[in-house]
């Protein structure tokens, strides 16, 4: 079994079928894509995965554990943390404070050390500096600690929502569309950062509709369309898949694949 094993999970709203029999593998140390055409039902099975939808059937199973349907704030709890398409940073905040805010599951002493600025509390929030530095260290943004998130470059700030998801020390990495709002330069760089999560301990699975990125960083890709899982490969045999060129040619989409 893999790290994560995501088995005929169904979603219908007012009997409309988002995601339909939807089963797939992420294991230890991969890169997984899920891509698709608009609607296709990505971000509903990135929902079900982190408790936002519950499923209407199927299981997933994390770390030899049924997670299905558990409250969302749970998921960091069992190593599985996720960022958002839209940017969801404090941009009055410094990169720092960003960070350390990703760690507040991992916080272990009580309000009433809070509040009394006990011992217990005191080294609890030195330990959480330095695993924020680490993690920012890990990713060459040490630089940025101490400056306001909303100072940064667009892609320094993508970087910066995933570093944030990091700091909690997860086992899988949901990444939602990292890509969106980029422009080449920036992607490019992206590529190389996630390519690089993998060696420092993370698994990742992503959505993505820049196929540039998709293909240059991913082991394996599932594809869907209508909320169903119409192909599986590797990216070169996704590549030239007849059913998926036929669904994003369809929507009009898939040139980038293509020429990638």
């Amino acid at each position: 079994m893999g790290l994560l094993s995501v088995n005929g999970i169904c979603k219908s709203f007012g009997g409309l079928a988002a995601v339909s029999d939807m089963s797939f593998e992420v294991s230890n140390g991969q890169i997984i894509s899920i891509i698709g055409p608009n609607g296709a039902g990505k971000t509903t099975v990135f929902n079900l995965l982190t408790g936002f939808y519950e499923c209407d059937e199927g299981s997933i199973i994390f770390r030899e554990e049924e997670i299905s349907n558990l409250p969302p704030y749970e998921y960091v709890n069992k190593k599985l943390t996720r960022t958002f398409q839209n940017l969801k940073l404090f941009p009055n905040m410094t990169v720092l404070e960003n960070v350390l805010i990703g760690y507040q599951s991992c916080i272990t002493y009580s309000r009433l050390d809070a509040i009394l600025n006990t011992r217990k509390k005191r080294l609890g929030e030195q330990k959480a500096r330095e695993k924020a530095m680490e993690v920012l260290q890990s990713i060459d943004m040490e630089q940025y600690a101490m400056e306001k998130c909303s100072s940064l470059p667009y892609g320094v700030q993508k970087q910066l929502e995933i570093a944030r998801a990091m700091v909690s020390d997860p086992q899988l990495l949901l990444l939602d569309e990292p890509a969106a709002g980029l422009n080449p330069q920036e992607t490019e760089q992206l590529a190389v950062f996630i390519k690089g999560l993998p060696a420092k301990g993370y698994s990742v699975l992503l959505i993505e509709h820049d196929m540039s990125l998709v293909m240059s960083i991913s082991d394996y890709i599932y594809v869907m369309d209508y909320g169903k899982l119409i192909a599986q490969g590797v990216p070169e045999d996704v590549q030239q898949n007849e059913q998926v060129i036929e669904a994003y040619i369809g929507r009009g989409g898939f040139k980038h694949v293509i020429g990638s």
